[in-house]
């Protein structure tokens, strides 16, 4: 994914996310969205679950698939 990078933070100074814009939409992966809200990744996923069932927004409009590399533990995992 290439495009625009604009780094927010919080008020408070706590929260910094580099937030990459792209074709005109700002795209954050569901880590960094819990990060933004202070919340759990699990709680996003929920959350988002629900507005595609209640046919909100449309999955395909919404969700861009790209390889997500994080950290755990020792070992560094890869997922789509």
């Amino acid at each position: 994914m290439t495009g625009e990078v604009i780094l927010y933070t919080s008020e408070d100074g706590n929260t910094q996310i580099a937030l990459k814009q792209i074709e005109g939409s700002v795209w954050l992966s569901q880590a960094e969205i819990s990060q933004l809200f202070q919340v759990t990744p699990q709680m996003i996923t929920q959350h988002i679950a629900a507005i595609y069932a209640d046919g909100e927004l449309a999955q395909t409009a919404t969700c861009k698939h790209h390889l997500q590399v994080q950290t755990e533990g020792s070992r560094q995992v890869s997922r789509q």
